[in-house]
């Protein structure tokens, strides 16, 4: 790299310098939003299912609940989430357990959730645990042999 420098590089440095300390606040105000709406999402998810239960208790049911209230409906949760938020889901509303990426698929089954629409979805759902572990969200164990995982309540 040259180090000649005339009056235009040292503003083009200039400019480099501040786009690049913008460009790292931006990603920092992402990740903090981000980490709110994750905090945010898990609470919306409880919330869904106390909705559930307590209809349940009341003699209504999801769909019931659906016609009455549309946008926070139960369902609603399902047409938006993604397989990542849907697993944060499982692992949060089960918090008290270690759980296997096999037992993870069914409840995700069990809730609605369509996996049908990955070729390999076990091999998806260990990818999105791999990448919450290393982001602890998750912590994992060994049980028989097995790799388990259980939601991180930092």
């Amino acid at each position: 790299m040259d180090t000649d420098f005339d009056a235009n590089d040292a503003k083009y440095r200039e400019a480099f310098e501040a786009s690049m300390q913008e460009l790292n606040t931006l990603l920092n105000e992402r990740e903090e939003l981000e980490s709110m709406l994750g905090l945010l999402d898990r609470r919306i998810e409880k919330l869904r299912q106390v909705a559930v239960g307590l209809g349940g208790i009341c003699g209504e049911d999801v769909e019931t609940i659906s016609g009455k209230w549309p946008e926070p409906a139960p369902d609603k949760a399902l047409e938006v989430t993604g397989l990542t938020d849907a697993i944060r889901g499982v692992l949060s509303t089960h918090s008290e357990h270690y759980l296997s990426p096999i037992h993870i698929r069914d409840l995700l089954r069990e809730m609605g959730f369509d996996t049908g629409k990955y070729r390999n979805v076990l091999a998806s759902i260990h990818t999105v645990l791999k990448r919450l572990r290393n982001q602890r969200d998750v912590v994992d164990a060994s049980h028989e042999g097995k790799v388990v995982y259980k939601w991180n309540r930092r």
